[in-house]
């Protein structure tokens, strides 16, 4: 396994420096999966990883002068552009129907630019990451796996609380009333650390691909398992789909071994299907049942609310197919686009879908380049060699369709271990060609 001991940290600023940046990137993986719990509301939850990523990058200023020259960094570069592109135009633009201000936080330009800040922060983030990872290996990633592993432990004490009808400790940040859900063995909190279970679920795939690729088994079969304390039917899902995906390319020359090893899944989750109301209702219902089919209809309310925030984006990229209607404006236009005869206010409304989000908001280029990014990172990562991260990321493109946003801060790390991965068993294949010629 490629790895650095500490002693190898980065060194930005000089050799006195080592050790503080060393620790504030650390830590900083540590809270990553903080988005909700231990923040500061600030008419938006200031997370305690901003804090430390913004220190870094005050402490060190010259760390961004060389940027990497390849395809991937340049399609990035080229998408933000983009972006940037879309949030100018909308700045300036006007609408013949009235726009719902009524979740605006400042304003609809402000709100705009600081999406887009936010957004430079997450390029900005990749961009550290890479180079660190590039330079001294990985072994900073005992922080992320050891905030990941706390994360699960915190999802596990709720789900344990729920089970046994039990009061439960709420850490500081969190909601006055975390998101629950209702089963027929108890009521569960489901979101851990996160505004919501769904965000949680995404980050516990990451988490467990990346333990499997950095041969962390256990770790790995952790973090899959604690998918189920979210009750997400995207990372359940997913994570079977992970699981058979894996499956399929550890054993496509062992045919055999393919077709039971298959099997046996497949018919673990139609025997999970059919024996359990609890997992048809997180699961099958969510996706395939109608209204007639279901004593609760919540469960295909909330499959309908999904379509038609995907129909609202839709319609909104068509009207303004070039560059959107400007990053985090979404929300503006959804009363005049929505034609479901039931909505529900009180919260932001967000399109729930990376894709038709970028669609909507910045329009059909930064897709696109969104797109051949993912395509680039696909195609450099296709080797058996990096089998968990490439098998990581198409489950992450998968979710992606049921998935709030790009920009959160985690994914980016995900990205820049993907691609510095590569180039450190590249150097290291080099280096020992290098030897064995001597």
């Amino acid at each position: 396994m490629l790895s650095v001991s500490k002693t190898d940290a980065i060194n930005f600023a000089g050799a006195k420096s080592i050790s503080l940046n060393y620790y504030l990137l650390g830590l900083s993986l540590f809270f990553l999966p903080f988005t909700q719990a231990l923040t500061i509301n600030i008419f938006f939850p200031l997370k305690i990883y901003e804090i430390l990523i913004f220190l870094l990058f005050l402490l060190n200023p010259k760390i961004f002068l060389s940027i990497p020259r390849n395809k991937i960094v340049f399609c990035l570069i080229v998408f933000v552009f983009f972006v940037f592109i879309s949030f100018v135009i909308n700045i300036f633009k006007s609408y013949n129907y009235p726009l719902d201000l009524s979740d605006v936080r400042v304003s609809r330009d402000i709100d705009s630019l600081l999406k887009f800040l936010y957004l430079l922060l997450a390029l900005s983030f990749f961009l550290l990451c890479y180079k660190y990872f590039v330079r001294n290996g990985f072994s900073l990633l005992k922080f992320f796996f050891a905030g990941a592993t706390f994360s699960c432990i915190y999802s596990w004490y709720l789900f344990t609380s729920g089970l046994l009808h039990f009061p439960y400790l709420k850490l500081p940040g969190m909601d006055t009333y975390p998101q629950t859900i209702i089963t027929d063995f108890g009521v569960f909190v489901r979101c851990s650390t996160f505004k919501e279970g769904n965000f949680m679920g995404l980050y516990l795939l990451i988490a467990g691909g990346l333990a499997l690729q950095f041969k962390k088994l256990k770790l790995s079969l952790f973090y899959f398992i604690t998918t189920f304390t979210t009750f997400s039917t995207s990372a359940i899902l997913c994570a079977f789909i992970f699981l058979l995906i894996v499956t399929i390319r550890k054993n496509i020359n062992k045919p055999s071994r393919l077709i039971v090893s298959s099997a046996t899944i497949i018919a673990f989750i139609v025997i999970l299907n059919s024996s359990s109301e609890n997992f048809r209702t997180i699961i099958f219902n969510k996706l395939f049942a109608n209204e007639d089919a279901v004593s609760n209809s919540n469960e295909v309310f909330s499959r309908l609310d999904r379509l038609n925030a995907i129909w609202v984006g839709y319609n909104e990229f068509r009207d303004n197919p070039l560059f959107g209607v400007g990053t985090a404006n979404y929300g503006l236009h959804f009363t005049h686009y929505n034609d479901f005869n039931i909505d529900i206010a009180g919260f932001k409304r967000i399109p729930n879908n990376v894709y038709v989000e970028q669609l909507s908001e910045s329009g059909l280029f930064v897709c696109i380049c969104f797109l051949v990014y993912l395509f680039f990172l696909i195609k450099d990562s296709r080797s058996l060699r990096y089998v968990y991260l490439n098998t990581t990321l198409l489950v992450a493109i998968i979710y992606f369709a049921s998935y709030p946003s790009y920009s959160i801060l985690f994914l980016w790390l995900f990205f820049a271990i993907l691609i510095s991965y590569r180039k450190r068993v590249e150097e290291y294949e080099m280096e020992k060609l290098k030897l064995s010629q001597l």
